[in-house]
C-alpha cells in the first residue's frame, strides 16, 4: 500500500524527505506491473527518468503545476493538479494544456500568477527553473476570443506603456543664418540621432578618416 507515501488529498505528491531505499524503493513499469498482478497493491506512483547535468536520474519529486483556464468574459476555470519535470520547458506546458483543453496554441497565452499579480511567461525554451516557477505553481492558459481580443490585454497593455523609457532631451535652437533653415533641420534631425551622435562623441569617427586622399 503505497498509500502512506502520498501528501494528504493528493493522488501523486509525495510527502516531504522521503528517502529512498528507506522510505520506498524504484523498481521498473514491468517490474510494478508483476508486482500487482501477484500480490495486489498500489496506487501506482509514477516518476520519469530525465538528464541532470549529464545524468540520468528518477526524478522523485517533480513540480506540481496547478492550470487554470480563462475565456473571454467567462469565470476562470478551478485550478487542476498535474506535475512537470523540472526540465520541462514552458513550451511542454503551454502544449499540454492546450491539448488538456483541447486549444489551438497559437490562440493561447501562458501567465503564472505571482504575489498576487500575473505575469506573461513569452521565453517558450526556458525551463520551468529558469523561468522562475516553483512547486504548487498557479498557472493560468488565456484563450483568445473569437473576436481577437484577449482577456487579459490590459495588463500587457499597462506593462508596455510602464517600462517605455523616456527620451533623452536634444538640442535645439540653432540660429538661421539667412537660408540655413533646412541645413539646420537636418544638423538637428542627424545629432538626435543617439548612434550618430555617440559615434562622432566618442572620436571612432577618426580611425576612419582616410588622410592619404587627395581631395580631402
Amino acid at each position: 500500500d503505497n498509500s502512506n507515501l502520498l501528501k494528504e488529498k493528493s493522488k501523486f505528491r509525495l510527502k516531504d524527505d522521503l528517502q529512498e531505499d528507506q522510505d520506498f524503493i524504484l523498481v521498473s513499469e514491468d517490474t510494478w506491473n508483476a508486482l500487482v498482478n501477484w500480490y495486489g497493491g498500489g496506487p501506482a506512483i509514477s516518476r520519469t527518468v530525465v538528464k541532470f547535468e549529464d545524468k540520468f536520474q528518477v526524478e522523485v519529486y517533480p513540480l506540481s503545476l496547478r492550470i487554470s483556464f480563462k475565456k473571454g468574459k467567462q469565470e476562470q476555470s478551478d485550478f487542476t493538479e498535474h506535475l512537470f519535470s523540472r526540465t520541462s520547458t514552458v513550451a511542454n506546458v503551454k502544449k499540454f494544456a492546450c491539448l488538456r483543453g483541447n486549444l489551438l496554441e497559437d490562440n493561447a497565452r501562458i501567465w503564472k500568477l505571482e504575489d498576487g499579480k500575473t505575469k506573461l511567461l513569452s521565453a517558450m525554451s526556458e525551463n520551468l527553473e529558469e523561468a522562475g516557477i516553483v512547486d504548487r505553481q498557479k498557472i493560468v492558459i488565456e484563450v483568445q476570443s473569437t473576436d481577437g481580443t484577449w482577456p487579459f490585454q490590459h495588463i500587457v497593455d499597462q506593462e508596455t506603456k510602464g517600462s517605455k523609457a523616456p527620451a533623452k532631451p536634444g538640442l535645439v535652437g540653432l540660429t538661421n543664418l539667412g537660408n540655413t533653415c533646412f541645413m539646420n533641420s537636418a544638423i538637428q534631425s542627424l545629432s538626435n540621432s543617439a548612434p550618430l551622435a555617440d559615434y562622432f562623441l566618442s572620436l571612432e569617427y577618426v580611425k576612419e578618416i582616410n588622410k592619404k586622399n587627395p581631395l580631402g
